[in-house]
């Protein structure tokens, strides 16, 4: 009976994870700041090429099932930065993130800041900020 128990809980978190992931947005307008807006354009990776919406969506995406299992668990809550770090495509971006609970199963990102690993140098993480690497 243990078995049966831990297999149904294992396929209900599945679902949940799938109902959550299919329910994450990503909004655009960023946190404004003075420094933000001074900073707007001029997000570029370490080659100089310039980091565009599609990479940023495509960060969020690659992580989406990350971002829900976290959701369920308690370590995503609403209005708490936490931050994603792309380690495997040449950019190497990472965002900080501003989750915005809309409903349990319907999750709004609010994207803080965007960084490109330039010569190196690792983006800040927070003490005890959640980071999810992808």
């Amino acid at each position: 009976m243990e078995i049966k128990r831990i297999i149904l809980e294992q396929l209900l978190m599945e679902k949940r994870i799938g109902q959550i992931s299919a329910n994450i947005t990503i909004s655009f307008d960023l946190h404004q700041t003075a420094h933000s807006d001074k900073q707007k354009y001029r997000h570029k990776d370490s080659g100089g090429r310039i980091i565009t919406n599609s990479d940023l969506t495509n960060v969020v995406n690659r992580a989406k099932n990350e971002i829900a299992f976290n959701i369920i668990n308690g370590e995503i809550v609403d209005n708490i930065d936490f931050v994603i770090t792309d380690e495997t495509s040449d950019k190497k971006i990472s965002l900080a993130l501003v989750p915005k609970e809309l409903t349990p199963y319907h999750w709004n990102l609010v994207i803080r800041t965007v960084f490109s690993a330039h010569r190196g140098d690792p983006f800040r993480v927070g003490r005890n900020q959640l980071q999810i690497k992808i």
